[in-house]
């Protein structure tokens, strides 16, 4: 376990880092807190203001319409069927036996789990009974034996390393903004509450401000 977070079997340096990092971060807050005028403080308990939305940069509806226009209307396992064509994400899934077999039309299966469990759907709404592929024991069984953390892990990883080869990408940000559930986190140079990923940067020393 320790390995996997790289961490030393003796606390104390980490410890008096997480002491440093909480003292820098109340001393920062605390600097600020007389000239913010988002932030009260009333009977005791702290009062934020309410965030309001950044307005679009000049333009946007106009690029979101041009590109909203060009994607061909496709159902989403089409689409993981194909991302996976371009990219053998799948392939990423092995069995949780480390067995190197694989099971004919396994990406179909796999592409119905994870429509299945990304959508919050459950199974019957993927379940076909006339495809081989799609039913239910069959998919039961590929959830129990392929679809685990460590498979997901290496899939999404691929995506990345895939999405990084394509020029435009460049052109997004140097990787310090994340889209979770629709919603935009810049990610700061320092920050109690986030941490490079051990899946992307490995273990041990890592820079600091990179996404988490």
């Amino acid at each position: 376990m320790l390995t996997a977070l790289g961490l030393e079997a003796d606390p104390r340096a980490h410890l008096r880092e997480l002491a440093d990092l909480v003292d820098d971060a109340y001393t920062q807050v605390a600097a600020g807190l007389a000239a913010n005028p988002s932030v009260q403080v009333k009977s005791g308990k702290l009062h934020m203001s309410r965030l309001e939305a950044a307005p679009l940069p000049e333009g946007f509806k106009a690029v979101h319409d041009a590109v909203q226009s060009m994607p061909p209307r496709i159902d989403y396992p089409e689409l993981l069927l194909e991302t996976h064509g371009k990219t053998g994400m799948f392939d990423c899934m092995e069995h949780i036996s480390g067995s190197h077999l694989r099971r004919d039309d396994l990406d179909i299966s796999l592409a119905a789990l994870t429509v299945a469990r990304s959508c919050n759907v459950g199974l019957v709404p993927v379940v076909k009974a006339g495809a081989a592929a799609l039913t239910e024991h069959r998919l039961l069984g590929v959830e129990k034996g392929y679809f685990q953390g460590e498979g997901i892990a290496g899939a999404s990883a691929r995506l990345v390393d895939k999405q990084a080869g394509i020029d435009i990408t460049a052109d997004w940000g140097g990787g310090l903004v994340a889209s979770v559930d629709g919603m935009r986190f810049v990610v700061p140079v320092r920050s109690l509450h986030s941490r490079p990923s051990p899946l992307y940067w490995g273990t041990g020393k890592r820079p600091r401000g990179r996404p988490g």
